[in-house]
């Protein structure tokens, strides 16, 4: 009698633990999928380093989730808590703490752009991205000129010079690509050259373009150098 009233007492109190946990889950799963409390779009930045406690510890204090022991518990069963990718997200407001977490594990952070101008010298590009502080690492030897390509670039904070660098060199050989035939007007006394760049480029890669150099004394550039007259007195005939 005794034992079967104990037997009968443990079950209602496994009943009972079953009932807390799965409200707890419950109520976890809501706190995870509901709103947020963010009241309006913010920059979050994961470091590189970061690890997930103290990235779910930093949201938590700006206000973008509002239980970091949650956001903690879940990332580790969905597996994402060691898939962090660093950079600078932008959070909508109200977004859900399972919204957050796709946001930082995807990778999709805000890119910020240099611009080169059209006609910047290699010593120009090096100091403009020295100037950039968000950029890291050392730039290395100073590049032959005219093998980077001027354009915009799209970085992330973190991201080395050297990274840019390579960018722009890539541009630069795709560029040559798309033309069957290049010829270069060069000063005959200057040596290293956008065509010397070219023709070392092209004989130390797949690059098929054929390269011609036409070359003609600085005072002719100097004094006579525009782009019509120079393609008119030595372009092809």
């Amino acid at each position: 009698m005794i034992a079967r009233h104990f037997a009968a007492n443990f079950v209602n109190f496994l009943i009972v633990i079953f009932l807390v946990i799965a409200s707890l889950i419950y109520w976890a799963k809501n706190q995870y999928q509901d709103e947020g409390p963010l009241k309006s779009d913010i920059s979050f930045e994961v470091k590189k380093g970061d690890i997930f406690r103290n990235v779910s510890a930093d949201l938590a204090k700006q206000g973008i989730i509002s239980n970091s022991v949650i956001f903690n518990v879940w990332a580790r069963y969905a597996k994402q808590d060691e898939n962090l990718k660093f950079g600078n997200y932008m959070i909508s407001s109200k977004s859900s703490m399972s919204e957050v977490l796709a946001l930082i594990t995807s990778g999709k952070a805000i890119n910020e752009q240099i611009t080169f101008p059209e006609g910047f010298t290699s010593y120009q590009i090096v100091e403009r991205l020295k100037s950039n502080l968000e950029l890291e690492g050392e730039v290395g030897p100073l590049p032959t000129e005219g093998s980077l390509a001027p354009n915009t670039y799209s970085y992330q904070k973190g991201d080395t010079r050297r990274d840019i660098l390579k960018k722009m060199a890539e541009m630069q050989k795709n560029i040559i690509k798309k033309f069957d035939e290049i010829i270069t007007i060069e000063d005959h006394f200057y040596d290293g050259g956008f065509g010397s760049w070219i023709k070392e480029c092209t004989n130390n890669t797949n690059i098929k373009t054929k390269i011609k150099s036409k070359y003609i004394d600085s005072n002719v550039i100097n004094e006579v150098g525009s782009k019509e007259y120079l393609l008119k007195k030595f372009g092809p005939k």
